[in-house]
């Protein structure tokens, strides 16, 4: 049988531990809060026409592509070109019609979340392309070889001071819309330190065997100091 004179320092070390380790945050709450999110719509008209409905949150967020034409591709330097030409020089251009929502991380460790994208588009994904944005890099998820309807989930690797986020960029934006929906977003939020606050890692099995261990020693503590 395991003393509770040396169980306890045990179960206290590890119960620090938890209050001094990154917290996980889940959906759009706490320091990922909608609040604590920037909307950019680049291009004109902003976005071609695109927006971001928080009005899931916070179990989900919908990033809506634009769909009404995106005047960088009517210009005279396009003249004679397919749409398809178009679209490629103007993704080398900086005032493409994109649509991002990006926030500050909190922490370091793995940011996860779900996305479900359909588009209208009648020439297919190709021509609405999806993806994450990590520090100003653009990451496509979207498969542009792919069907009208793709979902999976990501994880990215991120550092406390990263700025992280979501975008469309619906290239000419006509023909049919793209529409994604990001869920089951999870990323690491900043240290704990205070007792008073507890953060548990979500779907942290360990983490709440700990705490009932950490319960059970301070319990037994009071009894043997009650004899």
């Amino acid at each position: 049988m395991i003393k509770t004179t040396k169980f306890l320092p045990v179960c206290l070390a590890m119960g620090l531990s938890l209050f001094l380790s990154p917290s996980v945050l889940a959906q759009f709450d706490g320091d990922y809060s909608i609040a604590n999110w920037t909307e950019i719509q680049s291009g004109f008209p902003p976005a071609g026409g695109g927006e971001v409905d928080t009005s899931g949150a916070p179990a989900s967020i919908l990033l809506q592509g634009g769909d009404d034409s995106c005047d960088i591709l009517n210009g005279p330097q396009f003249d004679g070109l397919s749409r398809a030409e178009r679209i490629q020089q103007a993704r080398f251009l900086d005032d493409g019609c994109l649509l991002v929502f990006t926030a500050e991380i909190t922490g370091t460790g793995t940011l996860g979340f779900r996305w479900d994208y359909e588009t209208e588009d009648v020439d297919g994904p190709e021509f609405d392309v999806f993806g994450y944005v990590l520090n100003g890099e653009l990451t496509q998820l979207s498969d542009d070889g792919g069907a009208d309807i793709q979902s999976d989930i990501t994880t990215v690797s991120v550092t406390q001071g990263d700025d992280f986020g979501f975008y469309i960029d619906c290239t000419d934006c006509e023909e049919g819309a793209a529409s994604v929906v990001i869920s089951e977003f999870s990323a690491p939020g900043a240290p704990t330190s205070q007792p008073s606050a507890v953060s548990v890692p979500v779907n942290s099995p360990t983490a709440l065997i700990l705490l009932t261990m950490l319960l059970i020693a301070l319990g037994l503590a009071a009894i043997r100091a009650g004899r």
